[in-house]
């Protein structure tokens, strides 16, 4: 593998096409008519095959990044499916751009999301052999916390998950500033509630602390707010009936991804 120096990892993304052609090089198994004897395979799975290899897909696979800040940010939980992951990406990229139908007619919105529109998640842009979760929390999770930024929660179990409950509340700080505020995140419809913060867990027991200490000091009210967003969002679980924020940002920010993409050809 290719040892270079890491790319600035606030900002990287990657395709739909480049993280597919990804999942091929790393030898996962595509969705096909055979995904129903597969046997899952979760991020879980996927990090100590990363770590044997030595692999850190973003600084290894260079010609599938793309150098610029993402279109999406992606909340999941370690333990679904990558691939079922991915199904959840492509559904609420082309909920996006199915806003635009009708605004640009003669656009190939698939062609716009397999190619063009780019997406941030942990596992590609983290590089897993030096794990350094303060500067994780304190300079690059940061710096993709930004209002032109799609928010895709794509897991059901998202709220049982302290990194997951963590990157809902920065992408909602509004909420916890104006409590009847809508919440911009697009959240599954059967996403499920759990006991608050004190049920939250992390596979490393001390990740949680170290996310607590960032909510409690960094976070506007503290853990008090969090566990309302916490409620807030279970609530709102439906992605078919999204509050005014996420449909104005989803709109704004899909009309973006297909101008960028004429401006291209």
């Amino acid at each position: 593998m290719n040892h270079s120096s890491s790319p600035p990892l606030a900002q990287c993304s990657i395709t739909w096409h480049g993280f597919t052609e990804l999942l091929q090089r790393l030898d996962i198994p595509a969705l096909d008519i055979k995904q129903f004897v597969l046997r899952p395979f979760s991020t879980h799975q996927l990090r100590p095959l990363l770590l044997a290899k030595g692999i850190y897909p973003a600084r290894d696979y260079p010609d599938l990044i793309a150098k610029r800040l993402p279109d999406l940010f992606v909340t999941y939980d370690w333990r679904d499916s990558i691939l079922a992951v991915r199904d959840t990406v492509t559904l609420a990229m082309q909920h996006c751009l199915s806003t635009q139908a009708r605004t640009f007619p003669d656009v190939d919105l698939d062609l716009v999301l397999r190619y063009d529109v780019t997406f941030w998640i942990d596992w590609v842009f983290l590089d897993q052999s030096s794990r350094d979760v303060d500067r994780e929390l304190d300079e690059i999770l940061p710096g993709l916390f930004n209002d032109g930024c799609v928010h895709i929660v794509a897991s059901t179990t998202a709220l049982s998950r302290a990194w997951c409950c963590y990157e809902l509340a920065q992408f909602n700080r509004h909420a916890a500033l104006t409590p009847s505020a809508d919440l911009k995140s697009l959240l599954p419809g059967d996403l499920q509630s759990f006991p608050l913060w004190a049920g939250v867990a992390s596979t490393d027991p001390s990740d949680k602390l170290k996310v607590e200490k960032r909510i409690v000091e960094l976070f506007p009210g503290g853990l008090h707010a969090l566990e309302r967003l916490m409620v807030q969002a279970g609530l709102a679980a439906d992605i078919r009936a999204q509050g005014s924020a996420a449909v104005e940002r989803i709109t704004a920010a899909s009309a973006r991804w297909i101008t960028r993409n004429e401006g291209s050809q």
